[in-house]
């Protein structure tokens, strides 16, 4: 493992090389790439692990670092690992152009006209700070992490001393920077109940096999019926106890062998045990999972069903997007000839073309049944970060990142019509009002903005969030507009006045993605802290909330008190 994982712009090497000989010469481990190549989705894990193994993120400054695609990427990174953060300065620029996670943290200023070895020394003292409790945090996180890429197997856990450890490492965490992630959280959780489970398994087998033995000693000269029924019942609550640990591992496996729990028992008269109840429940819980999709190479950024849910379409890190009949798994087949990784995926709204847009500059619209090509969306000047159809499928609407526009096609020639401009940094996410006469788009500059889509001008901005807006979804009927934020917030708008009406909080990290219930009378969010919190709209529904959350009424003290009048 590293001790410092260094992210900068190739234009900066020079003072790269300076940082890392420094750092060398203090006995700290620095991770570097020096490699000049185009990223591949072999190339960009190996920077991923890099990342992920090192104690301290430390991000170089300067007009080109901030701009630069491949930094972006290493911070979200790093971001998304809660990775302690170090930015360093090489040049000024404009507090706005920088990545907005940097803000928050203590900047080191190695400039010219910076004494270079004093404010080194302010560098080593924050890559000191809480020195043992940022390796643990690293430590844990990359257990954590090969814990979850091996589909969570129980013989990874933490055992013993070390468990106790992590624990107190755990508790500890709260009044420390950086804070631990929810990977962190479900893999301590994880290791504490399969250690339990081990611990209530091996008593309960004990337990049995003692009260069998005992059994079978003491009423040996019953007829064999009562042998039989005990060992029908020993066997009922072994099958039990084993359909509960194996739950997390195979939730399958735990249907099957708590249903034959059952069965042992119930098959002779019609008696269930209270644990082969517990199990077989417990277990149907469990299993959510419908079908694994497994064939990409690399990270699966985007998944959608077709319109008549027959297929379903993914992209990848691979540079790949494959299509998949979504009743039985099967891989259909693959889009192949983006030269980076696809961002996103989209049907058209009759189904027979997607588009996908990738980080080689381009889109692709393909043929969903034959898997041809048929046009390449040429204009943006960096990754596309997403696509979407018009919902009468004429048009095709792309977000740049570098370029910090959206571009809207014709769907049938390819042909750029116009080009949205007005954002201050990259476009993340676009989408078409219900009635196709309106785009918004967010960016990273903290806003969301309303297109007219036909002639291309900005009708509003939507001000309010105080971080970068992840995406935006319009309601059923287009009138409200909701957005999800790295301000560990959502917020709902009027999508004709462009006012804030309401803002959703509870999340305690990035809200990634945010969007209506089909009757409009809910709300969902899903969040970096690994979290889905449902809202409700209704007024009625929610009354009916508080009325069930209280158990008493205001005194009349109170009443006098907060000056409440009595409305009948």
């Amino acid at each position: 493992m590293a001790d410092v994982f260094i992210s900068y712009s190739r234009k900066d090497i020079q003072f790269a090389q300076r940082i890392h000989h420094e750092l060398e010469a203090r006995d700290r481990e620095p991770w570097v790439d020096w490699q000049d190549i185009p990223p591949t989705a072999e190339w960009l894990d190996e920077v991923y692990a890099g990342i992920q193994e090192a104690d301290t993120f430390l991000f170089i400054i300067s007009p080109d670092s901030v701009v630069s695609e491949i930094c972006t990427l290493e911070i979200e990174h790093a971001v998304q690992h809660n990775k302690r953060l170090v930015p360093v300065v090489l040049h000024d620029v404009d507090d706005d152009q920088v990545h907005s996670t940097m803000s928050a943290h203590n900047w080191v200023f190695l400039r010219e006209e910076d004494n270079f070895e004093a404010n080194f020394e302010l560098l080593i003292d924050a890559l000191d700070t809480d020195l043992e409790y940022v390796r643990e945090h690293t430590r844990l996180l990359t257990l954590a992490i090969d814990w979850d890429k091996n589909q969570r197997r129980r013989s990874a856990v933490l055992r013993g001393q070390e468990l106790k450890t992590a624990e107190g490492w755990l508790e500890q965490s709260g009044s420390k920077d950086p804070k631990p992630t929810e990977l962190h959280r479900e893999y301590l959780i994880f290791s504490r109940t399969v250690v339990n489970r081990l611990q209530r398994l091996v008593v309960s087998s004990v337990t049995v096999a003692f009260v069998l033995v005992l059994g079978l000693a003491v009423f040996s000269f019953h007829k064999s019926t009562v042998a039989e029924k005990t060992a029908r019942i020993s066997n009922s609550r072994s099958l039990a106890a084993l359909a509960l640990t194996e739950m997390d591992k195979d939730p399958e496996l735990s249907i099957l062998l708590a249903r034959q729990s059952i069965r042992v028992t119930y098959q002779e008269n019609r008696t269930v045990l209270p644990l082969s109840n517990t199990a077989l429940r417990e277990s149907i819980i469990k299993s959510r999972v419908r079908l694994v999709l497994e064939g990409h190479s690399g990270s699966v950024n985007s998944a959608i069903y077709s319109p008549g849910g027959q297929r379903i379409v993914t992209g990848s890190s691979d540079n790949t997007a494959k299509v998949w009949d979504a009743n039985t798994g099967k891989e259909l087949f693959t889009l192949k000839s983006h030269d980076g990784y696809v961002k996103s995926v989209a049907y058209g709204p009759d189904g027979q073309r997607i588009v996908t847009a990738s980080a080689d500059k381009t889109a692709k619209v393909w043929d969903a049944e034959t898997e041809k090509e048929l046009m390449t969306l040429q204009g943006h000047d960096g990754y596309v970060n997403s696509a979407v159809y018009s919902l009468d499928g004429q048009r095709i609407v792309t977000a740049g990142r570098s370029d910090k526009t959206a571009k809207i096609w014709d769907a049938q020639t390819g042909q750029e019509l116009m080009t949205l401009q007005g954002h201050d940094g990259s476009v993340f996410s676009v989408a078409y009002s219900p009635d196709g006469e309106r785009i918004v788009t967010t960016s990273e500059d903290q806003t969301a903005k309303v297109w007219d889509a036909e002639t291309g001008q900005h009708i509003m901005t939507l001000n309010g969030h105080n971080a970068r807006l992840n995406s935006a979804v319009w309601s059923s009927d287009g009138q409200r507009i909701i957005t999800a934020s790295w301000d560990e917030t959502a917020k709902v708008w009027d999508a004709n006045t462009g006012q804030e009406l309401f803002t959703l909080t509870g999340h305690n990290g990035n809200v990634l993605s945010a969007c209506w219930s089909p009757d409009q009378k809910r709300l969902m969010t899903s969040g970096q802290d690994g979290i889905v919190q449902i809202y409700t709209t209704d007024m009625d529904e929610l009354l009916q909330i508080a009325e069930s959350r209280i158990t008493r009424q205001l005194t009349a003290e109170e009443k006098e008190k907060y000056g409440v009048f009595d409305l009948n």
